[in-house]
């Protein structure tokens, strides 16, 4: 609002002086025009054309300085309402000052009066603690005792529970462990038995071992079993049918928390044995009804570049894409899903694990 003010001021000073600029230059001129007609004689008709065009700037001029005047008044009549205007807001806004200073030295001492009860309130609280501390002392010391004697019974008898719990354990442990060892021993005197009494060459009394020993085997096999011990299985049975590969053992041992290795065992001992007969009179298209829907020729899915390289595997210095596999689960986790994959190498007749572990990125 002061600088509106300023700027009218400047502008009521401006105006006058630019009046009289302006009459000053016509009133140059007309003198000019006077010492020229009374230098020259001028013709009437001239002359009075010269007086009429005067006449009328005059006219004109003092019509400008009435419009001037006016003007400059209306600009006197704002500014001065203006500066009311302008000494009315400071009276409010010294008005609103004096009322903070009054508000602000109100809250101090309210802030003040509030610490010293803060204070006071500390002290009593302090005293009544210390009263009922003194005189709780004996019960609380009592509580905690009795308390920690009660803590100490229920962990000896969680203890004694979880004993018991793991002994009924062990000692049914130590009777199946001991039940095992027996039929285990029986088996083994049972074959050496049937193998020292076979009649005929030695490759004759192997392959008999073999064949029922492969009876044995899948009896023998608990559902604990892991992946690995199973392709080991395999390895040393059919050491003449299965060749399997650093990447599968690999594989099965990163997917030890496989909980169907009973399925797998299966599937796997199927592979090695009724499989492998089948395929090499029947082909792949007839041996591989024997697992059902467990068991895929290749990806459904279009593989990528990555993921023929993932099932790509070297075998005797051969790279061999393997895209046959066996399947268990679908679900995206290493506990339920399995992917076996080998391939058929009919020269050898020799089947070839490259990977036993969870599904293959495509």
């Amino acid at each position: 609002m002061l600088f509106r003010s300023e700027e009218i001021s400047r502008e009521r000073a401006q105006i006058p002086t630019q009046v009289i600029e302006v009459a000053s230059s016509d009133a140059a001129r007309l003198i000019g025009v006077e010492e020229r007609t009374s230098a020259v004689t001028l013709d009437s008709v001239e002359f009075a054309e010269f007086a009429e065009r005067a006449s009328a700037k005059i006219k004109l001029l003092e019509e400008l300085n009435s419009e001037t005047i006016k003007r400059l008044e209306r600009q006197g009549e704002v500014a001065l309402k203006l500066e009311n205007d302008l000494e009315q807001e400071r009276a409010g806004r010294a008005e609103t000052e004096k009322k903070l200073s009054e508000t602000e030295a109100e809250l101090k001492m309210f802030t003040e009066e509030n610490v010293q009860l803060e204070r006071q309130k500390a002290v009593a609280f302090g005293d009544i603690d210390r009263e009922r501390s003194e005189a709780l002392r004996p019960l609380w010391m009592n509580f905690t005792s009795l308390f920690s004697a009660m803590e100490t019974v229920a962990i000896k008898f969680r203890r004694m529970e979880q004993d018991s719990d793991r002994m009924d354990g062990l000692e049914q442990d130590l009777a199946n462990a001991n039940q095992d060892l027996l039929n285990r021993n029986a088996t083994i005197e049972s074959l050496n038995r049937r193998r020292l009494n076979q009649g005929g060459e030695g490759t004759s009394v192997e392959v008999t071992f073999r064949t029922e020993l492969a009876e044995i085997i899948p009896q023998l096999v608990k559902k604990q079993t892991s992946l690995a011990v199973i392709l080991e299985t395999l390895c040393i049975v059919f050491p003449d049918r299965v060749t399997v590969l650093e990447a599968a053992f690999e594989s099965a041992k990163m997917s030890d928390t496989f909980l169907h290795v009973e399925k797998a065992f299966d599937l796997l001992w199927c592979l090695a044995t009724t499989y492998w007969e089948q395929v090499q009179s029947n082909g792949d298209t007839v041996a591989r009804k024997l697992f059902g829907n467990s068991y895929s020729a290749k990806e459904k899915t279009v593989l990528t570049n990555q993921g023929r390289e993932r099932r790509t595997f070297v075998y005797c210095g051969e790279r061999i894409q393997m895209d046959k596999h066996l399947k268990i689960g679908t679900a995206d986790n290493a506990s339920d899903t399995l992917r076996i994959h080998f391939e058929w190498i009919a020269d050898e007749k020799r089947i070839v694990i490259g990977y036993c572990g969870k599904h293959l990125d495509f």
